[in-house]
Parts: structure tokens; sequence; C-alpha cells
């Protein structure tokens, strides 16, 4: 073995297409999450501070409610899509490393944000034309 190489043994397995892949024996049995810790935090706190903006708006009863939750709807849409963002990325990173389920996961995950940041930015353009 060289200098280069002399990291975790080697062993064969068989793809899907039938043609054999190199997987480290280490690489395979860590466990890393969809997103990265940093990440998580980032869209738990623009999400949850997003939700409870929206959440608060909802319960004043003035006259300028309708506009307020356009802003609110505004945030939640784009908290929504950027969380969908980053675990495009993360889906991206899990595809380069044949890491096949967090992928797939990290795809259903952001194709469920996306959705949700056009229905809020929708539900935004709605509410600021009626505000107006």
């Amino acid at each position: 073995m060289s200098a280069r190489h002399s990291g975790a043994a080697r062993v064969a397995v068989i793809g899907a297409a039938g043609y054999p892949m190199q997987m480290s024996q280490g690489r395979s049995r860590r466990v890393r999450g969809v997103v990265s810790l940093g990440t998580g935090v980032a869209v738990a706190v623009a999400l949850g501070s997003s939700l409870l903006y929206f959440l608060w708006v909802a319960s004043i009863r003035d006259s300028d409610q309708i506009g307020q939750l356009s802003i609110g709807s505004l945030v939640v849409g784009l908290a929504c899509a950027f969380a969908a963002l980053m675990l495009a990325f993360s889906m991206v990173r899990a595809i380069r490393r044949a890491e096949d389920g967090r992928a797939l996961i990290a795809a259903l995950l952001a194709g469920g944000f996306a959705i949700a940041a056009a229905l809020a930015l929708a539900a935004s353009d709605v509410l600021g034309k009626l505000a107006a």
C-alpha cells in the first residue's frame, strides 16, 4: 500500500447497475445527518421565528392586519425557500458521496419546502393586493 492510500480498507460493493463500486469500511459505518448542524440551526431559527411572527400577527385585530399578514407570509416563504435551497445543496453533496438514502430524503424535504415556499409567497402576493 502506498503512503497516499494508507487509509481505511476498501471493499467491493455491487451497485444497482451491476458494476462494482468502491466503498470505505470506515465510511460505511459513520452516521451523518441530512444537513449539517449549522444549517439545521439556521433553518430552524428562520422557520421558527417567521412562524411565530405570522401567528402573532394573526392574533392582532386591527385595520393593518392584512398588510402585516402579507409581510408575515413573505417572511415564511423566504424561510422555506432558504430551507429548500440548503436541502438541495445537501442533496447534491449526498449524491457526490454516493449516499442514496440521504439524497432521497434531502430531495423529498427540499421539494416539500419548495412547495411551502411557493404557497406562502403566493399568499403574500394575494394578501398584499388585498391590503392595497
